[in-house]
């Protein structure tokens, strides 16, 4: 219920993936984990459990083409499953229906990550246009304290190269 919650943490959370799994704990511990969810998707639809090979099959094809997914991740989109936003089975589980379903995911994961990540690059600019809003308002100030001229100091600036921290800076001194 904590992944169907936030879906933003699961994909940008930092929950380990499935590789990084593997690798600290073995391909055992993977599979029987991916195994884990699909018997509990199993249960939860009253469909008939699938043999042990399908599940098998299942776990390692999640393993071998999706591996690059977090645990968070697979969480949400066997939350998702559950809900019925991927589809159903009919009678017993269905091993195309889920990666049917997990190629709808990925889609919608994919999604996700581009709105986060211009909301990210977003937040970051308008954190930029502000410092710089500061730093001018900063140079303002300092120019009207100090009686100096914004061409005197720009020359200074351009002529000494200071940076705009550095101009930041002597901003705060000038104002002292």
């Amino acid at each position: 219920m904590a992944c169907l919650n936030d879906p933003r943490r699961c994909h940008t959370g930092n929950a380990p993936s499935l590789v990084t799994v593997t690798q600290a704990y073995g391909q055992n511990v993977s599979e029987a984990w991916v195994e884990i969810q699909v018997n509990d998707l199993s249960e939860y639809t009253s469909a008939q459990k699938p043999g042990l090979f399908q599940t098998r099959e299942i776990s390692r094809i999640i393993l071998s083409e999706y591996g690059f997914l977090k645990v968070s991740e697979l969480l949400l989109f066997f939350g998702r499953f559950k809900s019925g936003r991927y589809g159903r089975f009919y009678g017993s589980v269905d091993a195309l229906v889920i990666m049917t379903g997990l190629r709808e995911f990925l889609k919608e994961r994919n999604e996700e990550l581009d709105r986060a990540e211009r909301e990210r690059k977003q937040k970051e600019k308008s954190q930029q246009t502000a410092e710089h809003d500061n730093v001018v308002k900063a140079f303002k100030d300092a120019l009207r304290v100090s009686n100096m001229s914004v061409g005197e100091f720009l020359r200074l600036k351009t002529e000494h190269d200071i940076t705009e921290e550095d101009a930041a800076a002597i901003g705060w001194l000038l104002r002292m």
